[in-house]
């Protein structure tokens, strides 16, 4: 890998009188068409997003020519872009890598290249000297990560994660590592304490007394933290679909930090919930047919990807002109809101 200056990137300024607004956006998909089309569509904006930051919370293409591309776009229109890899990115489709670690290496060399930040990084803002820390957290999800009774035997036809998921057969793994297990799950896992190093994570989690010296702590994942982030399997059409979405050690660092905002991605529903202090959001592209067939459960509140009137808009996460910006309606997270889980 390339050498990193972290003394460039780890402590980010934005104007002395600009308010920091932080966007985000998951499951861009960028190697479809039309997903593409709302990408490069943000080149007529201007300076609109300027002196902003946007979270890209994975899945953009399995195609690192794509990723790099879109990431790059993002870096013209926004101060600052932070990624995390989703699934998708790390789909092995090409004999350039030897497997999907290797892959995601390639990745963080990228994104240090292009200046697309993929570690733990300090934002200043203001003429105070107040600062905001954005913390991208890799993951990668793992059966045992469903606490949820499973589909009683009697059920025909009810597919498993491994034969209905594409991670299985377009990821490749060192000897070792299995998706059958929790042991790529661990392995993604520990690779943020490399990533950290020279952080204010750098030992895991803040220091005692440096939370309070933020802002806002603002973490983010392409993958789930808590299971409450996804619908019951009773209400999904692809029941399994819990046992592939999120990961136990990934909510573990999440608990650990205590963010005021989680920016996640994955499952292509929209969400904003607020759960033991901290919002967790998810405000995704997703694909084409599924925003004609169910804009209900991708938007959140005023974000309507794909629909907007006057340019693409991602999900304002958090501003400081307004820190306490509260949960917009989803439609599965205001019904869990409303209900509960059962």
């Amino acid at each position: 890998l390339m050498m990193f200056d972290f003394d460039e990137l780890e402590h980010l300024s934005t104007g002395e009188s600009s308010p920091v607004r932080v966007w985000a956006i998951s499951d861009v998909h960028s190697d479809y068409k039309e997903n593409l089309q709302w990408v490069n569509s943000f080149k007529a904006a201007g300076r609109l997003y300027s002196e902003d930051t946007l979270l890209v919370a994975g899945d953009v293409s399995h195609r690192l020519d794509i990723l790099r591309d879109t990431l790059s776009l993002f870096k013209q229109v926004f101060k600052h872009v932070f990624f995390t890899p989703g699934n998708h990115d790390l789909w092995k489709h090409s004999k350039h890598f030897v497997d999907s670690i290797d892959k995601l290496d390639q990745i963080i060399a990228m994104c240090d290249e292009i200046g697309v930040c993929i570690r733990p990084t300090e934002i200043y803002h203001g003429t105070d000297g107040g600062q905001l820390l954005v913390v991208p957290i890799l993951s990668w999800h793992h059966q045992s990560f469903d606490t949820e009774p499973d589909i009683a035997a009697s059920w025909r036809g009810v597919t498993r994660a491994e034969d209905g998921l594409s991670d299985y057969h377009a990821c490749s793994w060192p000897p070792g590592l299995s998706q059958l297990n929790e042991s790529v799950a661990q392995h993604l896992d520990a690779k943020n304490l490399e990533l950290w190093a020279g952080t204010p994570l750098a030992t895991g989690t803040l220091p005692y007394g440096k939370r309070e010296e933020y802002a806002a702590v603002i973490t983010f994942s392409h993958f789930l933290p808590r299971i409450e982030l996804c619908p019951e399997k009773r209400f999904l059409s692809f029941p399994n679909l819990l046992k592939a979405v999120g990961s136990r050690f990934l909510g573990q660092r999440v608990a650990s930090i205590s963010p005021d905002v989680h920016v996640f991605g994955h499952t292509h529903f929209g969400w904003d919930m607020q759960l033991d202090g901290t919002r967790f959001v998810q405000a995704p592209l997703s694909y084409t047919i599924e925003r004609k067939q169910r804009m209900l459960t991708i938007s959140v509140g005023d974000f309507l990807p794909g629909l907007e009137e006057a340019g693409p808009r991602p999900f304002l996460a958090w501003s400081s002109e307004s820190t306490s910006i509260k949960p917009r309606g989803a439609a599965w997270s205001s019904f869990y809101a409303h209900y509960g889980r059962r």
